[in-house]
């Protein structure tokens, strides 16, 4: 057990969901390994996370990673111990016809491997979403087991599982620098200038990671953005209004119901933009932004024309060029390992990325990183996070 001017292992940078989740994994499979995190469990962008659980992505790793990360999401008591709150609720995406066919593809694949995915007419996704207006929509895409979950909670089952499998956890306190000695890590210096001795350090410390990676010379492509989200009340009927995760492929937003009186929406605005420090942004969502959110989602969900808007909220997503993650041993520095830029893709990935990312602290790369390393080209996708 390590504490100030104490050793172990592995220490882990971050305690939100992907720190927490590589914890996890790491104590699971017998490593010593201490968690450090600056304020509380899940106080970053995790805990403003819309969590919403889906399968479809356009490239085959992602798109087994999130099958793999949606299994340990379905049976989170089981595999690790707690409730993460998920709600089987489904998710649908309204595609547009010039995307249908790279649909159509996808889907094939992802059913024939056995994922609970199908594509559907656009008589069926009325059926799925009654009410809704369906102009330009060529067809649907209907993942019936998808949803979403609670990501403060499932942060803190996978810290108190890793707790109890003889890990570390030491919140309150802030990491100042990574140690380098000869080229290898060795380690992290507090704030309060004492240190924490190991040859292992994982980042994962989500807009303060490239800062921290700084510490130690490197330079990561990423960089912080604030992303707003609009919440509708509709007491008590909620699930009536959007009954689903619903992805809008045209109009480019998404919604869900969040509990059973309130209706989330969330995607880009004219507000969503690069932001200088992942601690000094805009937090507050005003009605002009909100109404930027309602007035797409208005064309599609006309029950939401005169329910009143409740208080939004911001956060920053932890972004790279492509808006893919950087799971990687860091180049040039032995024991140095960075798991960042999750660009919206936070919750859908990381029950099985953080595995993915112990896997590789311990000595076995998964092919299924390749997409995702640190010297990559970073060439956009237009991947849309839901």
């Amino acid at each position: 057990m390590a504490g100030a001017n104490g050793s172990t292992d592995v220490v882990v940078v971050g305690g939100g969901l992907y720190g927490a989740s590589i914890l996890f994994h790491l104590a699971a499979a017998g490593v010593e390994a201490t968690l450090v995190e600056r304020h509380r469990l899940a106080d970053g962008p995790t805990g403003r996370s819309s969590a919403n659980v889906r399968l479809h992505y356009t490239t085959p790793e992602m798109a087994e990673i999130a099958w793999r990360s949606f299994l340990v999401t379905s049976r989170f008591r089981e595999e690790v111990g707690a409730d993460n709150g998920f709600m089987p609720v489904g998710m649908l995406y309204g595609v547009a016809p010039e995307h249908a066919a790279i649909f159509e593809a996808n889907v094939a694949r992802l059913a024939t491997a056995g994922e609970p995915i199908e594509t559907r007419t656009v008589a069926e996704v009325a059926d799925i979403v009654p009410g809704f207006r369906l102009d330009g929509i060529a067809l649907g895409v209907w993942e019936p087991q998808s949803g979403y979950a609670d990501p403060v909670g499932t942060t803190l089952g996978f810290a108190d599982g890793a707790r109890r499998r003889g890990a570390t956890v030491l919140v309150d306190t802030v990491v100042e620098a990574i140690e380098v000695d000869d080229g290898r890590a060795g380690g992290v210096r507090l704030a309060d200038g004492s240190t924490i001795r190991a040859p292992r350090v994982v980042v994962a410390a989500g807009p303060w990671t490239r800062p921290l990676l700084a510490t130690a010379g490197v330079e990561l492509p990423t960089y912080p953005e604030r992303h707003a989200i609009t919440l509708v009340a509709a007491p008590d009927r909620a699930h009536e209004v959007v009954p689903c995760v619903w992805s809008d492929r045209i109009n480019r937003y998404y919604a869900r119901p969040e509990g059973d009186s309130l209706v989330l929406f969330g995607g880009r605005t004219s507000r969503t933009v690069p932001v200088v420090d992942g601690d000094d942004f805009d937090e507050t969502v005003d009605l002009d932004e909100s109404a930027e959110h309602l007035e797409r989602a208005g064309t599609r969900i006309p029950a939401i024309t005169g329910l009143g808007v409740r208080p939004g909220y911001a956060s920053v997503y932890d972004m790279t060029p492509d808006g893919f993650p950087i799971v990687d041993a860091v180049p040039g520095i032995g024991g140095l390992f960075v798991a960042a830029g999750t660009s919206g893709h936070g919750y859908k990935l990381a029950p099985y990325l953080g595995q993915l990312a112990a896997d590789l602290v311990r000595g076995e790369r998964s092919p299924l990183l390749a997409p995702l390393r640190f010297d990559r080209p970073f060439t956009p996708t237009g991947e849309l996070s839901a």
